[in-house]
């Protein structure tokens, strides 16, 4: 019996372990939800685009300012639906809509994803 007890013991100590080094991913969806963002974290930051039913995996790219362990301390979410003048283009205003998903970074960086229907952007701040 207390074989029994022990073997479960050390598979739930493997689980908890194995968990423990699982990448944390984030997404993202563009304001028509076509255009998806997937983030993840664990042994470098990396992202890939996926655009309905096609992902493109060429765009699996690093991020690669951080390429040891990274440790994320807070994830912030926004839609933004606005526009702009553009007193040089053809149009006098444009349409500013897309859906952000900022993390803050462990040293205080924050990397911001843009989700737009059109394309997708990162920086870092």
């Amino acid at each position: 019996m207390a074989m029994k007890y022990r073997f479960l013991f050390v598979s739930f100590c493997m689980l908890l372990a194995i968990s423990g080094f699982a990448q944390k991913q984030y997404s993202l969806s563009s304001p028509d939800g076509k255009l998806k963002v997937t983030i993840g974290g664990g042994e470098a930051l990396t992202w890939s685009i996926q655009h309905e039913e096609t992902i493109n995996a060429k765009s699996n790219k690093k991020v690669g300012v951080w390429e040891g362990q990274v440790k994320v301390t807070n994830v912030a979410r926004k839609s933004v639906n606005s526009s702009f003048a553009t007193p040089f283009y053809k149009k006098a205003e444009v349409k500013d809509v897309y859906n952000q998903l900022s993390l803050t970074l462990k040293g205080g960086f924050v990397l911001e994803f843009r989700a737009y229907d059109e394309g997708a952007a990162y920086r870092i701040v």
